[in-house]
C-alpha cells in the first residue's frame, strides 16, 4: 500500500470537503451576481436588466447565469429543488411568500440568515433590492417557504 501523507495529497483527494466548499462558492457567486442588478426597476413580468425584472424574473434571470434553467413564474419556482426551514437555509436558497389563501405571490433569493436577519435580495416595487425582511412587518406577516434548488455546502 503507497501512504501518502495528508500535506502531499491533492485537492481532489479531500472530495466531501472540496465539493461543500466550491457549493458555497457557487452560492455566494449567485448572490454577487444578484447584487450587480440592485437598482433595476420592477417591471411586471420583467425577465431581463434591460427590460426591468419582476420578482421571478429576476431568480430566474440570475441562476440562469449559473446554467440553472427555471421558469420566471414564482408559482413553478415553489415546487422546485428541495424544501427547508429557514433555520437551515443558505445563501442562494429561494424564499416563497404566500398570501392568505395559500398562494404564491412572491420569491426572493435568502442573502443571510442570523438571529433577527431574514436579508434578502428582490425585485419589488422600487426595484431590486436588499432588505432584513425582519424589519419589514408586512413581509414578517407572511407565510413563508425555503425551496433550494443550488447543491448544499
Amino acid at each position: 500500500i503507497n501512504i501518502i501523507p495528508y500535506w502531499k495529497k491533492k485537492v481532489d483527494d479531500f472530495p466531501s470537503k472540496n465539493k461543500a466548499s466550491a457549493n458555497l462558492t457557487l452560492r455566494h457567486n449567485v448572490i454577487a451576481e444578484a447584487e450587480k442588478y440592485v437598482g433595476i426597476p420592477y417591471t411586471w413580468a420583467g425577465k431581463s436588466p434591460e427590460t426591468g425584472f419582476d420578482c421571478s424574473g429576476f431568480t430566474s434571470y440570475v441562476l440562469r447565469k449559473f446554467d440553472y434553467i427555471i421558469s420566471p413564474s414564482s408559482k413553478d419556482q415553489a415546487k422546485l429543488g428541495v424544501p427547508k426551514a429557514l433555520d437551515d437555509c443558505n445563501p442562494g436558497d429561494l424564499i416563497i411568500f404566500r398570501n392568505d389563501k395559500n398562494e404564491v405571490f412572491h420569491v426572493s433569493f435568502i442573502t443571510d440568515i442570523q438571529p433577527k436577519v431574514i436579508e434578502v435580495i428582490h425585485s419589488v416595487n422600487g426595484g431590486v433590492k436588499k432588505e432584513n425582511l425582519f424589519n419589514n412587518t408586512w413581509w414578517m406577516n407572511k407565510k413563508m417557504e425555503i425551496r433550494s434548488i443550488l447543491p448544499s455546502p
